[in-house]
């Protein structure tokens, strides 16, 4: 049996993304026989979900830069202190004996969120507020000092993408790293269960009978391509065939405003967070992620 720290910013197993995967890893662990604590800044889960113990710095969400570096310190302390075998961070802010950035690279998500600005103006004013924002300033620090930090024995990229930016960005070697994709576990239904669910969910959303359904889960709906899609829902559904999008995560009102700009508010629902996407994926008949 092994005592092993998982390391995140923020625990909300209901919020998908990363934090529900970690939640996940967790439980196979525990099931397996090990010891399992979870150490996060702040945490929002159901009492008695979990079987775990969680570690938070704070109660509730900090924002300045001064917290972001007091929980890098704290989680540092806590992974390698010599209270546990082992240790993951899936955060290039907190370092751990085995690092899994599962965002990829600071440096890289703020890269992509100038290039989500439509123009040069918007793009330099991005940078510009990036550069003089005193949070994303110490994130990057924490980040290059996290990669650089000879404790993280070894780096777990979920993608050749995440790699390249590794190697681009912080010229970290191959032999420090092992691609090693996500993966999800889905139950194991009957085909009678599995049509039995999508009837169900089916019938609560109001989709029409010959309705062909698509399916957008992400914890971060803008910068996987919500508004894209929504673009490209709006114009499929002028050919007159029935059409449902059910988007889930972390949905806001700019993707509900997008959605009835366009006309398109009736054939799309609005699921947000949820605990129940293998009933999703059985309700559905094409996954779509731009």
């Amino acid at each position: 049996m092994m005592n092993l720290a998982l390391i995140i910013q923020r625990f909300d197993p209901a919020g998908g993304g990363a934090e529900r995967s970690l939640a996940q890893i967790a439980d196979h662990l525990v099931r397996r026989g090990h010891q399992v604590t979870v150490i996060c800044g702040w945490h929002n889960h159901r009492p008695g979900s979990i079987q775990f113990p969680v570690l938070t710095r704070f109660k509730n969400r900090p924002h300045t830069a001064l917290s972001a570096l007091e929980l890098a310190r704290w989680a540092r302390r806590a992974a390698f202190g010599g209270s546990y075998d082992a240790s993951l961070s899936v955060t290039t802010a907190m370092p751990a004996s085995v690092l899994q950035p599962r965002s990829g690279t600071i440096a890289e998500s703020l890269a992509r969120n100038v290039a989500l600005r439509s123009s040069a103006t918007a793009r330099l004013l991005k940078r510009c507020l990036i550069g003089l924002s005193p949070k994303m300033q110490a994130l990057l620090h924490l980040e290059r000092r996290t990669l650089a930090d000879p404790r993280v024995e070894h780096i777990v990229a979920i993608s050749r993408y995440v790699s390249e930016q590794l190697h681009r960005r912080y010229r970290i070697n191959a032999e420090r790293m092992t691609c090693l994709p996500n993966a999800a576990q889905m139950p194991a239904l009957s085909a009678s269960d599995r049509m039995l669910q999508r009837q169900r969910v089916r019938q609560c959303f109001r989709v029409p009978p010959d309705a062909v359904v698509y399916l957008f889960a992400a914890h971060n709906p803008r910068l996987k391509g919500s508004e894209t899609l929504l673009g490209a829902f709006g114009q499929v559904q002028r050919d007159g065939h029935e059409r449902v999008l059910l988007l889930a995560g972390r949905i806001s009102y700019a993707q509900q405003r997008t959605a009835a700009m366009l006309g398109i508010r009736d054939q799309v629902r609005f699921i947000g967070t949820t605990e129940r996407m293998s009933d999703l994926y059985a309700a559905s008949d094409v996954t779509v992620l731009p």
